[in-house]
């Protein structure tokens, strides 16, 4: 294992036990002249924050479609998720507003007819209610959802959110992201990244070389061993017997 190899290990294992925390500041870089990058970048954080909002992480949700945002306004589901997920924290009125922008987005069409029963169902809602029977769910087939049965949230507070599900998908994204933001950082600071190509002939020409050089010396010691044999068998002199025997 290389030096190269070796660091490069280390910081991956740094990365996952420090993928928690990471994932709670969810930084979102800022938009760069590459938009295809930031495209890309954006959709990353887009499935990211369908995760955690189906995990119940509404918070971290909303920090990342609002990052989609940020970076390109070309993902057709991002306001609508936004909007789900400020429903999700009880902020109706932040809601109702990107709900009313995405009735605006023709690309969302199928899904209109679902924004105007949930308008309609947090119609006169104020933000963060003190009654959980006002919670309603986004992801609701009928308009309102089900309510939550209980009184306020002094006599049957909320649980805790429930953890996100770090799945295999998930770290890949992550990573991904990291590899993207890195790269951004050395073009920054004109350090120039190394082309995988390259990376990859001089490994397998430095392992041909290895090997060939290995292979001349085994030949080598099996002609010479095969020579002193010869020797050992046609010379009838003692002098050459002690030598090969030394």
């Amino acid at each position: 294992m290389t030096h190269h190899t070796l660091s490069a290990l280390l910081l991956l294992s740094g990365f996952l036990l420090a993928w928690p925390a990471e994932a709670a500041k969810l930084h979102c870089p800022k938009p760069s002249a590459d938009r295809d990058q930031d495209h890309q970048i954006a959709l990353r954080y887009h499935k990211m924050g369908r995760v955690y909002l189906r995990a119940g992480d509404s918070e971290k949700a909303l920090r990342a479609f609002d990052c989609v945002l940020t970076l390109t306004e070309k993902i057709p589901m991002a306001r609508l998720d936004l909007a789900r997920a400020y429903d999700a924290l009880k902020l109706y009125s932040t809601a109702r507003l990107h709900y009313r922008r995405a009735l605006e987005d023709a690309a969302v069409e199928g899904e209109h007819a679902g924004i105007r029963k949930r308008l309609a169902a947090l119609d006169g809602l104020t933000d963060r209610p003190s009654h959980t029977t006002d919670v309603t769910n986004p992801f609701a087939s009928e308009p309102g959802g089900a309510p939550v049965a209980g009184g306020t949230e002094e006599d049957d507070p909320e649980p805790d959110a429930p953890q996100p599900i770090f799945d295999a998908e998930m770290r890949r994204t992550i990573a991904t992201l990291k590899v993207l933001e890195q790269q951004r950082l050395r073009e920054a600071c004109g350090t120039p990244v190394p082309a995988p190509r390259i990376i990859e002939r001089w490994w397998f020409w430095t392992g041909a070389g290895a090997a060939a050089v290995l292979s001349g010396v085994a030949l080598y010691g099996a002609v010479r061993w095969r020579s002193l044999a010869d020797e050992w068998d046609h010379s009838r002199d003692d002098d050459v017997h002690d030598e090969l025997r030394g």
